[in-house]
């Protein structure tokens, strides 16, 4: 993960002196800062409701605003192994705070997340201006062969080439670090899905703690689409590049600057994606199939 940002770092150095990628760069963070405020927003909305009914609920109790003392709720009906009349003060608040504190942790990994696949698309949409416009010419008599001192277009295709293996380098790094993180993340909500639903079903009876349960569910599906979405983003952003690379002018280029274009086109065949361990690939596909499922 720090390597991850020592080259973020590196590439905003970079591209601070290049106004015009520097704007690509921005264009492309207002878009990932939208979503994650989105995102944040509507997931803390749904987690609310199900964190704080019973602490409401207590305060009410104490107000003598309603009677809980013969069903006193906590957010978990599980097994707690203690005596709960005797802790439950203590279960309440660790049962408050472990719920809040998993949301935020989970919040900032997100994020970090989102960041990290914004950076890559703000590189790609650097790329695809390149692309487009690394022969600025428009003329029918192509020097097909020039030499290299002459050829003033092949240090264009060049640093084009040098961008996309920076890209796929990229990639591949945040691929690597957090293929098992997102594992985790994913089986973790999964199962806690089936829970909630279950739940649910078996509180029909009781309808506002049914409510609950499905603002939790609702809650994991949330995340489970800001975790898929990042994942789309980044194949959405990569598999243009191939269409970048034709719409440009290389066809008024030389015969080497052709070539160094069709290894990046032959690469650029294969999008890039982010999974979970190479078991569950993250897109929206995926993330549809998973909510149907459900």
């Amino acid at each position: 993960m720090r390597r991850l940002l020592d080259i973020m770092q590196d590439d905003w150095r970079i591209y601070k002196k290049r106004r015009n990628e520097y704007d690509l760069l921005n264009e492309q963070y207002t878009i990932g800062k939208k979503f994650v405020t989105g995102f944040v927003v509507s997931l803390l909305g749904f987690i609310t409701p199900f964190a704080t009914v019973p602490l409401v609920l207590n305060a009410a109790d104490a107000l003598g605003l309603c009677n809980i003392s013969d069903d006193r709720p906590l957010p978990f009906r599980i097994e707690h192994f203690v005596n709960v009349d005797k802790y439950y003060n203590v279960l309440l608040i660790h049962s408050f705070f472990g719920t809040l504190g998993y949301t935020l942790i989970v919040l900032a990994v997100n994020c970090m997340m989102v960041t990290y696949v914004i950076h890559e698309s703000g590189l790609c949409e650097i790329l695809r201006v390149r692309l487009e416009n690394f022969v600025e010419i428009d003329t029918a008599d192509v020097d097909l062969h020039p030499s290299k001192r002459d050829d003033k277009w092949y240090e264009n295709a060049r640093d084009c080439v040098l961008l996309h293996k920076h890209i796929i380098e990229f990639a591949n790094i945040l691929e690597d670090a957090n293929t098992t993180c997102y594992l985790i993340m994913i089986g973790f909500d999964m199962i806690c899905i089936s829970f909630t639903q279950f739940q649910t079903v078996i509180n029909l009876e009781n309808p506002p703690l049914a409510l609950r349960y499905v603002s939790l569910s609702v809650c994991l599906l949330c995340d489970l689409l800001f975790i898929s979405w990042p994942g789309q983003h980044l194949t959405n952003s990569s598999e243009r590049i191939f269409e970048f690379a034709t719409n440009g002018k290389w066809y008024q280029s030389s015969i080497s600057c052709r070539k160094l274009l069709t290894m990046m086109l032959a690469r650029s065949l294969r999008p890039l994606k982010l999974t979970a361990c190479k078991l569950y690939t993250l897109n929206l596909q995926s993330f549809s199939a998973v909510r149907f499922a459900f």
